[in-house]
């Protein structure tokens, strides 16, 4: 209870799927934050072209930890 209460939401990144773009650079917004938990809430086929842009400016790995409301299968990536 105690660790929660500290939990706060500081950058929100919106990304256009029509666009197939983010508001902001996605690299250097999640670079700079000191947290390495990133929560993707999106429906499945936005997370997986958000996780391909993950990929793609080396995102994904040990560094970050991702959260995903939609499921991404590795085949498709």
């Amino acid at each position: 209870e105690e660790y929660h209460s500290n939990i706060t939401l500081r950058e929100r990144i919106v990304f256009d799927p029509e666009r197939d773009k983010f508001h902001v650079n996605l690299s250097q917004t999640i670079g700079r934050s000191w947290s390495r938990i990133v929560l993707v809430w999106a429906n499945q086929s936005s997370c997986v072209r958000i996780i391909q842009h993950a990929l793609d400016t080396n995102l994904l790995g040990g560094q970050y930890i991702w959260i995903l409301t939609g499921e991404v299968n590795r085949d498709s990536l």
